[in-house]
């Protein structure tokens, strides 16, 4: 078996057992990634312990996969097929004969 492939599998493993308490340290949100990642190193264990070299290669490449920086989030739409934002009212100003002081003012007259 590859050397290599045994001497990088552990580290790998340590690694994703550390984002995998970060994410059960996360409570709810991330119990499912958590459950994904724990998942994968069962499997890593078994592959170590069967000694199947291409196991063991899908494995370490399954734990490489589980990332531990954060991506933006995916769009659904894309920017140019956006609908124009539509005015805020707090920014939209009454018509002039109708502001509160001139009613005020109309009123008192």
């Amino acid at each position: 078996m590859n050397t290599q492939l045994l001497a990088r599998l552990p580290v790998e493993q340590a690694r994703c057992r550390e984002l995998a308490r970060q994410f059960s340290a996360m409570g709810s949100i991330g119990c499912f990634a958590a459950a994904m990642i724990e998942d994968a190193l069962q499997r890593a264990d078994r592959a170590i312990i069967e000694g199947d070299e291409s196991a063991v290669r899908r494995s370490l490449d399954e734990l490489q996969s589980h990332d531990s920086s954060r991506q933006a989030p995916i769009r659904l739409v894309p920017e140019e097929s956006r609908p124009a934002p539509r005015p805020r009212l707090a920014i939209a100003v009454p018509p002039v004969g109708r502001r509160p002081g001139r009613m005020a003012q109309a009123l008192a007259a």
